[in-house]
């Protein structure tokens, strides 16, 4: 699993612990968030979501986990780039 910064409710800024698996039979990845954390201002994770605010997530947005795991993604890939 890995963390990356992401956010959700139009901005609200949090860190995603997403998950990403290899090809499956027919040569897909699949891709998931285990849960979200409020975005401490170093960066860094910090205590888990309420319930009444995932909740919120879930309502407006019940596919807010593909946007997430899309947003860390693209994290993950432009920081391997600068790193290089």
């Amino acid at each position: 699993m890995v963390d990356g910064p992401a956010t959700v409710l139009g901005g609200l800024p949090v860190i995603a612990d997403c998950w990403y698996s290899g090809p499956d039979y027919f040569g897909e990845y699949d891709c998931g968030c285990d849960g979200l954390f409020w975005a401490k201002r170093d960066g860094k994770r910090g205590k888990p979501l309420s319930d009444t605010l995932m909740e919120k997530i879930e309502k407006r947005d019940p596919y807010w986990q593909a946007n997430v795991t899309e947003q860390v993604s693209d994290y993950l890939s432009y920081s391997k780039d600068s790193d290089a």
